[in-house]
């Protein structure tokens, strides 16, 4: 049998990670992944809790204020029923003379639309880097169960010079033990290639009893020693990627997606550049081909096919969604009903009802079980803190009404006396 060479994944630096990226990677590290998602939800969203507080407090004030005008504006509608134009330039006039805001709430809005890009991005980073570095681990198993085969004492090892057909000049280094078969070679600049000596593995291994027909079947033998020990490797670490039902928490909570992906899978959803060794940045085909990873991989063949999630994420984010813009919706019921003459404000409610609630499924089902983490807990800390901001604004409007009352019974008052 002739000598052949060895695959060998090369070696990754990582994914460059900014402040917010390596946050998320400390609270994962240190709690867990499901549960360090989760606390950077709730740290992401208390940050801008005031804001918050601050948009959903307008707009209930705004909404309270509506139901006051709501006599006025619905006399305003049956007025100006068939001109539209009129109407909105009446309402105006209502809004100014109440000190009404269409606007008030605009600006901590577009905050939190920030927010939702800012943990996309950030999370959508993290979930790259760890896939990247599951693999990188599985890789230096896999080269190191090879390697193990190939002499690293000095003065176990001897050196012949050779070149090649194109002339270049190569060292070969390759070690004097029966079970060093793993040999490689490096030329002026240093780049090392590594080769199987076949004559000598194969008597190796017929002196334990194994033979081999073909190359073919040797090489593969050799590889299995890497395969087999990633396998290993990445069932032993499922705790660092799994979360209560979901295998994989880097990619999506559903059934028929597996909890470790093809290549076109793995490749597909590393986006970034990586840093290699010398500093340069490629992407990940670059460096990465699919033949390695195949190799790498190959005794995962049941984590290829089996069930990552089972859409729980998935009907929670939608759920929750929906929930949040129907209690947003009848807190804002005026404005919905008096936004405009034809009932047009009110329909483009309910159509928000559902495209919010699809939107953010399509979220679920297309990226990371991390995001849709993040927006099951963004829905319910938005749902909790608008219920219990409704309650105080309620509260002090009802006073305020009062007191207001109050002051016109005792204006009424002095009046008569004054009589």
């Amino acid at each position: 049998m002739s000598d052949f060479a060895i695959q060998l994944s090369n070696a990754i630096r990582d994914i460059s990670l900014d402040p917010v990226a390596k946050l998320i990677g400390i609270l994962c590290g240190a709690v867990g992944v499901g549960v360090g998602v989760i606390l950077f939800t709730l740290i992401l969203k208390t940050l801008v809790l005031p804001f918050d507080i601050y948009q959903r407090v307008s707009m209930r004030k705004q909404s309270l204020k509506m139901e006051q005008m709501r006599p006025e504006l619905e006399k305003l509608q049956k007025q100006y029923a068939n001109d539209k134009a009129m109407y909105s330039q009446k309402m105006m006039e209502v809004y100014k003379k109440n000190n009404y805001s269409m606007f008030s709430a605009c600006l901590p809005m577009i905050l939190m639309m920030v927010i939702l890009i800012v943990a996309f991005n950030e999370l959508n980073a993290f979930s790259q880097y760890a896939n990247l570095h599951t693999y990188s681990e599985m890789a230096e198993v896999y080269n190191a169960a090879i390697l193990e085969y190939c002499e690293d004492d000095p003065s176990k090892i001897q050196t012949s010079e050779f070149t090649d057909r194109n002339g270049v000049k190569y060292t070969r280094y390759e070690g004097i033990s029966d079970d060093k078969f793993v040999y490689y070679t490096m030329n002026a600049s240093g780049e090392k290639d590594y080769y199987i000596d076949a004559e000598k593995a194969c008597a190796y291994y017929e002196s334990k009893g194994k033979s081999f027909s073909t190359q073919e079947e040797l090489q593969n033998y050799v590889y299995s020693l890497g395969s087999e020990k990633a396998a290993e490797h990445f069932r032993s670490t499922k705790e660092d990627r799994s979360f209560l039902w979901i295998k994989n928490l880097w990619y999506s909570d559903t059934y028929w997606t597996p909890s470790l992906g093809s290549y076109k899978d793995f490749t597909g959803k590393i986006t970034q550049k990586i840093t290699l060794e010398d500093g340069s940045k490629v992407s990940v085909k670059d460096v990465i081909s699919e033949e390695t990873y195949n190799a790498i991989t190959a005794n995962l063949a049941e984590e290829k096919v089996d069930h990552n999630g089972y859409f729980i994420l998935v009907a929670l984010s939608i759920g929750l969604m929906f929930l949040s813009q129907f209690i947003a919706m009848k807190s804002q019921k005026a404005q919905n009903d008096l936004g405009s003459v034809d009932g047009q404000a009110a329909s483009t409610q309910k159509m928000m009802l559902i495209i919010m609630p699809v939107m953010f499924g399509i979220f679920a089902f297309s990226y990371s079980g991390a995001f849709s983490i993040y927006m099951v807990v963004s829905s319910a800390y938005s749902i909790i803190t608008m219920l219990i901001s409704q309650v105080f604004v309620d509260k002090a409007f009802r006073k305020k009404e009062q007191k207001n009352l109050e002051k016109k019974y005792e204006r009424k008052t002095f009046a008569k006396k004054d009589k």
